[in-house]
Formats: structure tokens, C-alpha cells, sequence
């Protein structure tokens, strides 16, 4: 299993919206890393990123899960793909598609009682007011 972890934005930075359509974009079946790491390059038994915004800093995780013979192999793709993506960044296709994606899963998320009353004591605990407009 191999992490790799980096500051990201915080909670109330402008750019917290962008990190999620990233995440979204690189997760799942259909997701980059999968694409990239598993079905191109047999790297991988499962791979997934992570965006949590905190307060006052985030932080971003890529995850690769690989035979251990494949160890080194397996973080030079995953490092390869990440830089391809600060180079190149995402098409305007893929940014499309995540944020599609990211909008469904939040509304199938939004549907139980659970995540809304975690929503507004997250609001409570963060100062932010309670009636959120989705996007």
C-alpha cells in the first residue's frame, strides 16, 4: 500500500471546489488513477484519492494499492500521473464529467437525515450559516 499526502486547500479557500472535481476525477472505475495505473499499466489493485479540506489546511492522499514486487514500479506511475496532471491539468472534458459526477453523488449522499445533520454542525462548528444552496 502506498500513500502519498499533500497540503491542499482549506475549507474556505476559493479553490476547495476545484480539489473536489479533481478528486472526483481521479476516482472510481472510470477515474485516472484506475485508468492510468490499473488498466494500462497493471500497477494496481485499487487506487483512490482523497480531498479534505481542514481549517486553516487541507490535505490531498493517493492511494495505490500493488504486489509488493511492484512497489517501485507502482510509485513511479503514480508519480507520473500526478506530475502529467500539474503539467497538463484535466480537459475540459474530464472537468465536465467530474463535476457531473461530483453533483450526483453529493445529491444521492444529501438524501438521508445522517449527512444533513452533519452538514449543519459542521456549519455550527465552522461559523458558516446553516441553509446551504446546492450548486
Amino acid at each position: 500500500h502506498l500513500i502519498m499526502a499533500f497540503p491542499a486547500p482549506d475549507m474556505y479557500s476559493p479553490d476547495r471546489e476545484p480539489m473536489k472535481v479533481l478528486e472526483t476525477s481521479l476516482n472510481g472505475l472510470g477515474g485516472t488513477l484506475m485508468v492510468e495505473l490499473r488498466e494500462k499499466r497493471k500497477l494496481a489493485y485499487t487506487t483512490y484519492s482523497i480531498y479534505k479540506p481542514g481549517l486553516g489546511v487541507g490535505g490531498i492522499q493517493f492511494y495505490i494499492s500493488n504486489e509488493s514486487t511492484k512497489t517501485g514500479t507502482a510509485l513511479d506511475g503514480m508519480t507520473t500521473v500526478l506530475r502529467d496532471l500539474v503539467d497538463n491539468g484535466l480537459s475540459e472534458e474530464e472537468v465536465d464529467a467530474a463535476k457531473r459526477l461530483a453533483v450526483g453523488q453529493y445529491r444521492i449522499f444529501s438524501q438521508t437525515l445522517a449527512p444533513k445533520t452533519m452538514q449543519a454542525a459542521s456549519n455550527l462548528v465552522n461559523d458558516r450559516a446553516v441553509n446551504y444552496q446546492e450548486p
